[in-house]
């Protein structure tokens, strides 16, 4: 697989190194058209002379006029007219310099940055296309994953709905067994009571007959005491006659 960090490191520092050199370059430049350009107060007569002239830059600008112990305000004000076009000039010949000396230099950092970005670009398209399959993986895994907590939740309200409906058939059968053991003692209860009515009536008709039968038996008691005593009376009377009978005679 395509490691880009040795590739990152070596153009970092070639951009480093030609950044380096051209702020030297540059810093030298400067320095060195300092030290070449004339001070218009060191010029004791006459106009500040002409610009050096550059490698490939234009000559330098023509000798100021003669100067005098005496100076108008016309010679004055030309004077720095004069000054301020060749300081434009030396400027114009710097940038001239610094364009014609540097150019390769900056096509030389553009055509890294175009590199660079070309680097950059193509380490995207792998990244991405990296990426790719496993962003199709991840989604693939959460669809999966979706999908069983759904049969997960599914099922468990299944179960639930099994338990609620076994609960209440549960609770309807302990009611009718409840009713149904309250039918069953209301009944036997019913049944005793009627047993319980029909002993007593028993009971009664028992007492009814026992007492006319016993009624009945002391009614006949006392007519057989009674009859017996009217026997025993008539006997004695009979008994008395014969003996009187048997005496008047």
């Amino acid at each position: 697989m395509f490691n880009p960090r040795p590739l990152f490191s070596f153009l970092f520092s070639l951009f480093l190194f030609s950044f380096f050199s051209f702020s030297l370059s540059s810093v030298s430049a400067l320095k060195a058209n300092s030290r070449t350009e004339p001070s218009p107060l060191s010029i004791p007569h006459g106009g500040p002379q002409g610009a050096p002239h550059h490698q490939g830059g234009p000559p330098g600008a023509p000798q100021g006029p003669p100067g005098g112990p005496l100076y108008t305000t016309t010679s004055k004000q030309q004077q720095q007219q004069q000054q301020q076009q060749q300081q434009q000039q030396q400027q114009h010949e710097h940038q001239h310099y610094h364009n014609q000396h540097h150019k390769p230099h900056h096509e030389q950092q553009h055509h890294q940055q175009h590199h660079q970005q070309q680097q950059h670009q193509y380490q995207h398209q792998q990244q991405q296309q990296q990426q790719h399959p496993q962003q199709q993986q991840q989604q693939q895994q959460q669809q999966q994953q979706q999908r069983q907590q759904w049969h997960h939740n599914n099922h468990q309200h299944h179960q639930q709905q099994q338990q609620q409906q076994q609960q209440q058939q549960q609770q309807q059968q302990e009611q009718q067994q409840h009713l149904g053991f309250v039918s069953l003692y209301e009944e036997e209860e019913e049944e005793q009571q009627q047993q319980q009515q029909q002993q007593q009536q028993q009971q009664q008709q028992q007492q009814q007959e026992s007492s006319g039968s016993d009624y009945a038996a002391y009614y006949q008691y006392i007519r057989n005491t009674m009859s017996s005593s009217n026997s025993s009376s008539n006997s004695s009377s009979s008994s008395s006659s014969s003996s009187s009978s048997s005496s008047s005679r």
